[in-house]
Order: structure tokens, then sequence, then C-alpha cells
């Protein structure tokens, strides 16, 4: 009886629809269940593995070795974000602006946030990881949920309480192209903040805004110190607006190496323009060495370097 009020329910919806969203629907109702079926094949192959993971090598076979240790790589994955949890550097990602965007933004953002999961997984010190002021209820929670299979099991922090409620002012510090102090180091005992705000539209000073009415402390990524613009490429966009996975992968970069200099080109894309700053003649003991020997200043054979790359 139930199903054939649900039938009724659908061919009445599909009646109010044009041809063409009837299609796309019916489209779609068929890859909902593809992958349904599709997850119950794996469910089950996960299962068989996991029965054959406690037999000794010499009884399981070739097939199965390579997924055995892709699966005991996963495990090994598994219990480093476990670790990190209380231990490691703190990342909140800051997820109350869905008033802000439109469905393809929400769909923008939920991507970016499984690749920062995803790359926080591999890494080999991870980051303990917050969804701050993330509502369940939201269109961001839903789009995340319904494009992401396993996102409610992601081993993150998720508060729906609002960020100045969940930590201390004094523990933040928000992560925003318009502050005027540039991050150098990363406190342990401070709590790193990244906007969840995919602004496809620019809108502006939302965060900034944000932190100035709560008192709460800003930072910007040192790209102007470390990094400059090359010129020699018109199609550069010179823009300093990363995406939030971007930002993220820049950070778990100086939190293995310490070095803004390995970190930073790691998530600026070369599109930008922006590549790392030349030493200086005084501070480079290659061209030193160099004007020793052939009896000339460093800034000749800079000189002469640049003008020589210009002719090739």
């Amino acid at each position: 009886m139930s199903e054939d009020v649900s039938e009724a329910g659908i061919e009445s919806s599909e009646e109010q629809l044009s041809k063409n969203q009837q299609k796309k629907a019916r489209r779609m109702a068929k890859m909902e269940i593809a992958r349904k079926e599709r997850r119950l094949r794996e469910k089950e192959k996960r299962r068989k593995l996991k029965d054959e993971i406690g037999k000794s090598d010499a009884n399981v076979p070739e097939s199965y070795q390579a997924s055995r240790k892709t699966c005991e790589s996963k495990i090994m994955m598994r219990s480093r974000l476990i670790a990190a949890k209380g231990m490691s550097q703190r990342i909140a990602f800051h997820l109350c602006w869905d008033a802000l965007m439109n469905d393809r933004e929400l769909s923008q953002l939920s991507d970016q946030l499984q690749r920062c999961y995803g790359c926080n997984k591999k890494s080999s010190s991870p980051f303990h990881i917050i969804f701050a002021e993330f509502s369940k209820k939201g269109n961001l929670y839903s789009t995340c949920i319904r494009k992401h299979q396993g996102f409610e099991q992601y081993i993150v922090d998720m508060h729906e309480e609002p960020l100045i409620e969940t930590f201390r002012k004094n523990e933040l510090i928000y992560l925003t192209p318009d502050a005027e102090t540039l991050l150098e180091v990363l406190d342990p005992s401070r709590v790193y903040v990244i906007g969840g705000l995919v602004d496809c539209s620019v809108k502006k000073n939302h965060t900034i805004d944000f932190c100035k009415k709560h008192d709460i402390q800003t930072a910007c990524l040192p790209i102007q110190k470390y990094m400059e613009m090359d010129w020699s490429n018109p199609k550069n966009s010179y823009k300093r607006i990363l995406t939030i996975n971007q930002v993220f992968e820049i950070l778990l970069k100086f939190y293995e190496t310490a070095d803004w200099k390995v970190s930073l080109p790691q998530g600026i894309p070369h599109r930008t323009g922006y590549v790392l700053k030349q030493e200086s003649p005084q501070n480079c003991p290659e061209l030193n060495q160099m004007s020793k020997s052939e009896g000339q200043s460093p800034e000749k054979i800079v000189e002469f370097n640049q003008i020589d790359q210009s002719d090739s």
C-alpha cells in the first residue's frame, strides 16, 4: 500500500515537471540506485577481505596481497587521525556562511573540505581538524552528506555551537588575506581558523568584519614575504585569494617541514604568477664564490645571468 502511495506521489510530482526535468529526475534516481548497489558490493568485498586478513600470507591469494597492504595502510592512516585528536595542531574550519553561498558554491566548498580531509589523512603528521559552527540542519551539511560517501564517519570534531563558544577568544587566530599580521609559526596552544566561504562572486571582508566584531586575532600567510610576482607571463592572475584546500595544504606542509619556502609553493598555483623570491647576491654563497673566481661583483653576475636568460 505504501509503495503504491509513493509511486503515485512520484507520478504526480513528475506531472508538475517539464519533460527535461522528468528525464533528469529519473536519471538521478537510477544513479542513486546504482550507487547503493555499488556500496553493497564494496561492503561485501571489505567483509571478505577482513576475513582474509586474519590468515597468514601463505594462505592469502596473491590477488588479496595488495588489497591487504592497502587495508593495513588505511588502518594506519585511521590510527594517526585518531591520535591527532587532542595531540596535534588544531585547525578549525568556520562553517557558518551557508546563507552567503549559492548551491554551486556550497558544492565547491564540500569538495574542498573533502580534499582537506583526504590530504590530512595521507599525512604522516596530520592536524586535529574541527568543523566549527557546522549545523546539521544547514545546506552545507546536507550537500556534504549527499556528495561524499562516509562523510559522517570523518575523523574530525564537528560542533554546531558558535565558534566563540567552542573556543576561548585568546586561543583563536583567524586566517584571512585581509589581515595585516603575517603568520610566521604555528603555536600548538592556538587554534588556527580557516573561513569556510567560497566566494565566486567575491564577497569581501566578511571574515575580517567577523573578527573585528568579536575581537579575534587575525593573520595571513606570509606570501609577500617569501614570494614575488613573475611578470614574464601576461596570463598570470597575481591573486592572493586561495581556496580552502590550498590554504590547508600550505599549513600542513609547513607543519611537516617548518619551512615556508617549501610549503608556500605547495599550495599556490603557478597560474597566480607568484614565485619564490631570489636570494640577494650578498646572501647567496654560490654567487659569491663565482664572483671571487671570475673577479666580478655578485651584482654584475646576476645582471649578466638575467640578460643571458632573456636572450635564450
